[in-house]
């Protein structure tokens, strides 16, 4: 296995620790717009009502919010 062109074998450690960071903040960022977009959902049943109503919500729960 050769070095490439840089010389180095392996992985850059520091490289992986940075995109490991960014990762970490991305998600922390998803995390709360799924916790804003849940509140504002829950909000929604107040006057929103009916069959279409519901299943966006369910939709929402076992689809969208847990993938």
């Amino acid at each position: 296995m050769g070095a490439g062109m840089s010389g180095m074998l392996g992985m850059d450690t520091q490289e992986v620790l940075r995109h490991s960071d960014a990762v970490w903040r991305a998600e922390g960022m998803l995390r709360a717009r799924i916790d804003h977009l849940d509140r504002t959902i829950s909000g929604l049943e107040s006057f929103w009502q009916g069959p279409d109503a519901e299943a966006f919500r369910s939709a929402w729960v076992t689809v969208h919010h847990e993938a």
